[in-house]
């Protein structure tokens, strides 16, 4: 009988190692999930503020006239007389 339980013991302790080692590694999985999606989302926000970063650039290297000029285009919808304007279907 004695020798019965020395083989159990072993048995039980590699069983115990294995599910500590299981659920680790599901919660790890779970974290670098979050950690990607975090990522993603801070990718996307870079590419905004380099998108908005070249756009002041280029507001920058405008003459006072030109910035004027394109301010009155793009935001109050104004256009030079006798110029085509194209819209977009969607309305913008």
């Amino acid at each position: 009988m004695v020798k019965k339980k020395k083989n159990i013991l072993p048995k039980v302790v590699f069983a115990v190692v294995i599910l500590f080692l299981g659920i680790t590694i599901a919660i790890l999985n779970s974290q670098i999930k979050e950690l990607e999606k975090a990522r993603d989302e801070l990718y996307s926000s870079v590419k905004e503020y380099s998108d908005r970063v070249d756009e002041l650039k280029y507001e920058g290297e405008l003459s006072e006239r030109e910035y004027i000029e394109k301010y009155a285009r793009e935001v109050l919808g104004f256009h030079k007389t006798g110029e085509i304007v194209f819209k977009n279907s969607n309305g913008n």
